[in-house]
């Protein structure tokens, strides 16, 4: 059993890395004073457009995390190296207490988690660990997830309603909320509820800084309450678009092959 925690965890975060040490931010940059003339009047295809101007230049990133993890099998901090090249390969180094513990290789069609410390390699199709995750998974979801750029699909049946500070997009049909700051043009908060109305999952970015020319979340939490699961992450630091990006996946010459689960 602790055998299979172990690989559940490590797939769960490398796949939906949408996961706030209690440290707080550096110097975090200061968000626009003012919202754009034309709110609280925009459509939600102009909504859309400005959600995607951002994801749209992110072409590969390197990130180190806090993480803390509270589930049900699963309590415990660690620390991320994240590397991606968003289009086809994630790549995750995780440690615990100042120990390497496992490297994480995600690709379109495979995935492989090696535990350093007993030198076993699980491994299988990325759609098994998809399965695994609950819910449709890409590596360009995990990108969004990871760094705060969520978009609103291309289906019908949004509602859009404003305040004086956020817009709020909704659909009835699918029991989605995404909760949008126009100043940064960012969501802030992702709910997905059940058919009697309990939350299923949500997800929150907060504590934003500028990365480039992009407003980023270094805070992201997630959390599924009727699993009892929740995942925090809180960004140390973050590169967009580095000159190098380490991909290799270093193994033992002769480690213990183990098809998961």
């Amino acid at each position: 059993m602790k055998q299979f925690t172990f690989s559940r965890l490590l797939f769960v975060l490398a796949l939906l890395v949408s996961v706030a040490g209690c440290r707080s931010a550096r110097n975090l940059a200061d968000l626009p004073d003012s919202r754009p003339a034309l709110f609280p009047n925009h459509t939600l295809g102009q909504i859309r457009y400005q959600l995607a101007v951002v994801p749209d230049t992110i072409e590969a990133l390197q990130t180190r995390a806090n993480v803390q993890v509270v589930s049900p099998d699963v309590r415990g901090s660690f620390t991320l190296r994240i590397n991606q090249r968003v289009a086809d390969t994630l790549m995750m180094t995780v440690n615990k207490v100042g120990i390497r513990w496992a490297t994480v290789l995600v690709t379109p069609d495979s995935f492989f988690v090696y535990d350093r410390v007993k030198k076993d390699l699980y491994y299988n199709s990325t759609d098994v660990a998809v399965d695994l995750a609950g819910m449709p998974v890409t590596l360009a979801d995990a990108t969004a997830n990871l760094l705060g750029t969520l978009e609103i699909p291309l289906t019908r049946g949004w509602e859009v309603h404003a305040d004086t500070a956020n817009y709020y997009v909704s659909n009835r049909s699918t029991r989605e909320f995404y909760s949008v700051d126009p100043r940064i043009w960012r969501v802030t908060q992702y709910i997905k509820r059940s058919l009697d109305g309990e939350i299923v999952e949500r997800r929150s970015f907060s504590n934003f800084d500028l990365f480039g020319q992009a407003y980023l979340p270094r805070r992201v939490i997630f959390s599924r309450p009727l699993d009892e699961q929740h995942l925090s992450l809180y960004h140390r630091s973050m590169e967009i678009n580095p000159e190098e990006l380490d991909l290799e996946f270093r193994i033992s010459d002769s480690p213990n092959r183990i098809l998961f689960p």
